[in-house]
């Protein structure tokens, strides 16, 4: 049933995307400490079936579940983290015991997921992103020497590349729905088209793209959307020309 929400959908992705993958041993961090990791209800009543007395004794004092308004079928429990901040899972080595032990498909979905992110940009249009504070997913997008370009295909296409992609789009619906205007993928295109012309500086570009959304916020123009085009065409053609020269310094 799942699935029918997405039927038709368009998900737009940066190329390099589907080229990440994690390096375990060989990253130079860990996202498996300093912050809260949750676990969703599938996962959690997974970890309880266990046929092993010494794993599933273990949990009380690894796992607790979340419980009052913020309880959910993807918050439902949460990893008790060290003295070090550190998941009680984590090995010697900076990898997972329990995928060790039981594979990958007894992850949670947080863990699934990370550094990936998705978000309904608009309607039935998605988009998949990934979070920089993973230094692999920052080398994939940093580092690249191509211009930045995105990938657009139909939903059924790019779930097979994206772990998760489902479930964690389904739990962004509503909240993303609220925040996300009808231009967002406008100004998106805007920015990377202005940061692309190598006119100007990047600092200059900055400044240009900053001069730009300092437009879009004036209050006249947030309540008037269809001001918006206009506003991103001036400010990509100006940023090709020589308007800018010797007034940014």
């Amino acid at each position: 049933a799942l699935l029918g929400l997405f039927m038709g959908s368009i998900v737009i992705y940066p190329s390099y995307y589907t080229s990440f993958s994690c390096i375990g041993t060989a990253c130079e961090l860990t996202c498996c400490a300093g912050w809260n990791i949750t676990i969703d209800k599938k996962t959690y009543l997974k970890y309880k079936s266990i046929k092993d007395k010494a794993f599933t004794e273990s949990l009380p004092g690894k796992i607790r579940r979340i419980k009052g308004e913020r309880d959910n079928d993807l918050r439902y429990a949460h990893f008790i983290l060290d003295e070090n901040k550190r998941c009680p899972f984590l090995d010697a080595e900076n990898l997972c015991a329990i995928q060790r032990r039981f594979g990958e498909s007894y992850l949670c979905s947080t863990c699934k997921i990370y550094p990936r992110l998705a978000h309904i940009l608009t309607g039935n249009i998605y988009e998949y992103s990934m979070v920089m504070s993973c230094p692999e997913a920052q080398r994939k997008a940093l580092f690249n020497t191509e211009p930045m370009t995105f990938i657009q295909v139909e939903y059924g296409e790019a779930s097979k590349n994206i772990t998760g992609s489902k479930s964690r789009l389904f739990s962004f619906e509503k909240a993303a729905q609220k925040v996300v205007g009808p231009y967002a993928w406008d100004v998106r295109s805007a920015c990377i088209d202005i940061m692309q012309t190598r006119r100007y500086s990047i600092a200059e570009r900055i400044l240009i793209i900053g001069m730009m959304l300092k437009v879009l916020t004036d209050e006249n123009v947030a309540d008037n959307h269809d001001a918006i085009p206009p506003i991103l065409s001036r400010y990509i053609a100006l940023s090709k020309s020589d308007a800018f020269e010797g007034t940014l310094a």
